[in-house]
């Protein structure tokens, strides 16, 4: 009798050890600290207003923005030690949809020191393929044409602006791949966010809309205006002002 009550109690003392271990597991995992991360479109530090003939660019072209959607990839946080998390593969954002000024929020990281984030403006050459992503939303919106590069649109940026002709004439800031020369931007932004447990940041991605029409080329809407996805000069122009269109802010929250 002695030796059942020994092994039932060697039982008990087991699974006592196996639920605390499982119970520390659990609170680490939900005090490892949060962040939302969020896309906003501004000019000049102010957010965009759709349908609004009130932005002038560095060209003195005065504009409004009807449409503005684009893609941003391989989303990355990187520690002081050399360490990377992978946020997002890809994700679209839309002026439209509000729901795509997030990523799932809030996202879990480990503990760690961050010293930068990096993306891509639109996809890389492994990632800009041709209906790659026909499961998702943006497919059919954003997809670019075959006989010019095919994959998918990085950016669509649209609207209507004051020709110095007097007439209301359309753009389009439309951005991808024109045949060999792929054009995304890749972007390593310094940040400072020493992440603890229980801590929760949001980190803000803001596109200035005007920087692709500024430096380091001017950019007019009169010498392009609405067809350039098969102009290679007005994609050059544009990739190259892109290197400073995003700015990364850190809030702890």
């Amino acid at each position: 009798m002695k030796i059942r009550t020994t092994k039932f109690r060697l039982n008990i003392d087991s699974i006592s050890l196996i639920l605390v271990l499982f119970m520390l597991s659990s609170c680490t995992e939900m005090v490892r600290p949060t962040i939302d991360l969020k896309f906003t479109n501004s000019i000049n530090g102010n957010p965009i207003a759709l349908h609004d003939l009130a932005y002038t660019n560095a060209a003195g072209n005065q504009y409004d923005i009807m449409r503005l959607k684009y893609l941003i990839s391989t989303i990355k946080l990187h520690e002081s030690n050399g360490n990377e998390v992978l946020l997002e593969d890809v994700h679209f954002v839309d002026s439209e949809n509000t729901s795509s000024i997030y990523l799932e929020s809030p996202l879990k990281i480990p503990v760690g020191n961050y010293t930068s984030i990096s993306f891509i403006f639109g996809l890389d050459e492994t990632m800009n393929i041709s209906n790659a992503y026909v499961s998702e939303d943006f497919h059919n919106t954003m997809a670019w044409p075959d006989a010019m590069g095919g994959g998918y649109h990085y950016m669509r940026l649209e609207g209507a602006y004051n020709h110095s002709d007097g007439t209301e004439h359309f753009y389009n800031t439309h951005l991808g791949r024109w045949q060999q020369f792929d054009n995304y931007i890749e972007y390593i932004v310094p940040i400072s966010m020493n992440a603890s447990q229980h801590e929760a940041y949001e980190i803000s991605i803001d596109m200035n809309v005007n920087n692709w029409y500024a430096t380091p080329h001017l950019y007019n809407f009169e010498d392009f205006e609405a067809g350039i996805m098969g102009n290679l000069t007005a994609q050059d122009l544009l990739s190259a002002n892109g290197v400073d269109v995003f700015g990364v802010a850190v809030l702890k929250k």
